[in-house]
């Protein structure tokens, strides 16, 4: 009697054991800042008088004259003080940022691009700070310079 309680316990913990490792990897590869759209970042009238209002004013889509050749970016937001683009990969976010020198700075999927317009290190880490819970992703939490 001890016997089937004991194999239905194991079965039990395994299986459990088994959801447990699918559910992480599942995880790993479901990254829920992906799919992140720049349109998050155009701040509200509201905003304007803020400092990430100031350092995003004017963001619009721009993505037909953003994203063609070279940069091959899925969307693209253009402002008076930077660029934003979302790339399909990472790897291509972080070789256009790469590109870029200083004034290239990626986080997951997205760039910002300082080059438009002198934005000084102050507004720059306004970027970084709003830009953490708006594009940051479980492996990079900010925005920092590319590599």
């Amino acid at each position: 009697m001890k016997r089937p309680i004991l194999v239905t316990w194991m079965t039990t913990l395994a299986l459990i054991h088994v959801g447990l490792i699918s559910y992480m990897i599942f995880e790993s590869f479901n990254d829920p800042y992906e799919d992140v759209r720049l349109s998050a970042f155009v701040p509200r009238s509201s905003d304007g008088a803020s400092d990430w209002g100031y350092a995003f004013h004017g963001l619009h889509n721009e993505t037909s004259a953003l994203c063609g050749p070279p940069t091959g970016c899925k969307e693209g937001y253009s402002g008076d003080r930077l660029t934003l683009l979302r790339f399909e990969y990472k790897d291509k976010a972080r070789a256009y940022a790469g590109s870029l020198g200083s004034d290239g700075y990626q986080s997951g999927w997205i760039v910002a691009d300082f080059s438009r317009a002198p934005l000084d290190e102050y507004y720059r880490r306004v970027v970084r700070r709003r830009s953490k819970g708006r594009c940051g992703s479980r492996m990079t939490k900010v925005i920092r310079p590319a590599l």
